[in-house]
């Protein structure tokens, strides 16, 4: 109960800081800055017409006046052909400014498959609509429509994977991604909420009212409120930020599976808390800022291995290293929600991974409260001489 009253008093004392609010409310206005002005300068710098000539060697092929490619997805190019006799003449309505780029067919195209674009600075080449239009001249007449079609987009690849039950479902790229999605949230949230969790432990130790809690409410119970106070603050902050990316929220939430989606809350919150008590734990024996975050640096690499794995444990979900990581806590938050959707995590992993994570949680919260009382009984003292204390006191 003495618990719950410390994380009221954290979360309502963070939340009214002016610091707080500002970067709440600047954060994601610098945030969508930052990467919409690019987007909207290239929107605007790239031309959506270009004028390109060709030159055939081989007399075989004429290019439309007006061909549409979609170089990147939302920005489609227009390019207007204009026939040129020779490559001296394409050159020299290219450097006289009235081209932006050219293309060559060589004469021995149909040996070699050689296609020659002479660009000026800036320009793209568009090397798959120009390709489809040559395949479609040289098989025209000679086949039929349907054949003429798939020789012109030979695949549209689509993946099913079937399950153990024999369900067939289909996989995409954000259903396979979202685990990722999620546990860089996680970071997000760790990483907001450590430096919280910091700034309060390192100012209450230097100001010694740490040492005044202590006497009223016991270590656990008071870094247990600042792990709930100051992770709800934490969480309330990022999802303010997040408004920002409700689309692409949406979008993996909706295509994620439904086994992801129903563990990814428990995840997200088991993983969490051991982040957060570890955290704690590093708080209550450093002497400042700069000192905890070397440690807190360390974290964050545990965490990005699942994402530096992905491609392993896409490719073998089932091998040792991915059933390690999944069952690993610090890495078990993204790494079995990964393999949740590449492949049919067994029931036994999921509850061993989850009780592995409460069961350190609560065991590096009773080591952080440890930590907290020597740390202020031996104050001014090295973090090692702190350790070999706690450590002949077990």
């Amino acid at each position: 109960m003495r618990a719950l009253v410390v994380a009221e008093w954290e979360f309502t004392n963070t939340v009214r800081r002016k610091e707080f609010i500002l970067s709440t409310l600047l954060v994601p206005l610098f945030a969508l800055a930052v990467f919409s002005l690019p987007v909207w300068i290239v929107g605007k710098a790239a031309p959506s017409h270009v004028a390109a000539g060709y030159v055939d060697h081989t007399g075989r092929f004429e290019l439309p006046e007006s061909l549409k490619e979609e170089p990147a997805p939302g920005r489609k190019v227009t390019y207007s052909f204009i026939r040129y006799p020779s490559e001296e003449a394409a050159r020299h309505e290219l450097l006289e400014g009235r081209l932006n780029m050219y293309l060559v067919i060589p004469e021995d195209y149909l040996r070699t498959g050689e296609l020659r674009f002479y660009v000026r600075s800036g320009a793209q080449a568009p090397g798959g609509a120009v390709q489809r239009v040559l395949v479609r001249q040289l098989l025209e007449g000679r086949v039929d429509d349907a054949t003429l079609e798939r020789v012109s987009r030979p695949a549209v690849v689509k993946v099913y994977r079937v399950r153990q039950g024999g369900e067939v479902e289909a996989m995409d790229l954000m259903s396979t991604l979202s685990p990722l999605f999620l546990g860089v949230i996680l970071m997000m949230g760790l990483v907001i909420s450590s430096g919280l969790l910091m700034h309060s432990m390192t100012e209450e130790k230097s100001s010694r009212v740490v040492e005044v809690l202590l006497h009223s409410v016991p270590a656990e119970t008071l870094l247990a409120g600042k792990v709930l106070g100051l992770g709800a603050a934490g969480f309330l902050q990022l999802s303010a930020w997040l408004m920002l990316l409700f689309p692409l929220v949406a979008t993996a939430t909706v295509t994620a599976e439904p086994v992801t989606l129903l563990l990814a809350p428990v995840y997200f919150i088991l993983g969490f808390l051991l982040y957060a008590t570890i955290i704690a734990g590093i708080g209550a024996v450093s002497t400042s800022p700069r000192e905890a975050q070397q440690f807190t640096g360390i974290l964050v690499v545990f965490l990005s291995l699942p994402l530096l794995f992905g491609p392993f444990i896409l490719s073998s979900p089932d091998a040792g290293i991915s059933r390690a990581l999944s069952l690993f806590p610090l890495t078990s938050p993204v790494a079995i929600l990964y393999r949740s959707t590449i492949t049919d995590v067994s029931a036994v992993d999921y509850l061993l991974s989850m009780l592995l994570l409460l069961a350190s949680s609560v065991a590096m919260l009773k080591l952080s409260g440890r930590l907290l009382r020597t740390s202020m009984l031996m104050r001014g003292k090295s973090l090692t001489e702190v350790l070999h204390a706690l450590w002949q006191r077990r």
